[in-house]
């Protein structure tokens, strides 16, 4: 069972819990299509830390039962189907859209969340905005659903609302805590 626990002890524990990733790039010029303005944008990034009841960090190799990223996996939907993110976006990187931030405590995980210009809502005056989802494997069948809400235009891609889990992280300070 996972539930996400708002706790003040751990708010100053964790600024920036969890932040919704801006990144700029550049385009060719006023006039580009739908393939430019893809590759225009970097990447978004979900930053998250997993804790466990006690407050142990889940990332942290010492901690028993710990997530192993090696164990862990992304997808995208796209067009219905569950599309392994590296595939669908291949300049994702290495780290296939799965950071381990371990240089800090507690360790942390980056998620580059889903960036499908086709799932577009809306279209007005150049910026588009839509929803995407993001599944992401913890390994040991535990399966966690990110679910964004995007604007994008030439040049800029940003998630506007983050919900994970069928949670949206308002205020992005919460930490989620896996027991």
């Amino acid at each position: 069972m996972r539930k996400i626990y708002p706790k003040k002890f751990m708010m100053l524990l964790f600024l920036l819990l969890v932040t919704a990733g801006l990144s700029t790039g550049c385009s060719k010029g006023d006039e580009v299509t739908n393939e430019e303005e893809a590759n225009a944008v970097v990447a978004t990034g979900l930053d998250l830390v997993f804790l466990n009841e006690d407050g142990e960090d889940l990332l942290n190799p010492s901690t028993k039962n710990h997530l192993s990223r090696d164990k862990m996996a992304l997808y995208y939907l796209v067009d219905g189907k569950k599309v392994v993110a590296s595939e669908f976006d291949p300049d994702i990187g290495r780290h296939q859209g799965i950071m381990l931030i371990d240089e800090t405590e507690p360790y942390s995980l980056r998620i580059f969340t889903a960036r499908n210009l086709k799932d577009v809502n809306s279209e007005k005056e150049g910026e588009k905005r839509g929803t995407s989802i993001s599944y992401l494997e913890l390994g040991n069948g535990i399966t966690d659903t990110i679910k964004t809400e995007w604007k994008a235009k030439t040049g800029l891609f940003v998630n506007l609302k983050v919900w994970y889990n069928g949670e949206e992280l308002e205020n992005r300070e919460k930490a989620i805590i896996i027991h």
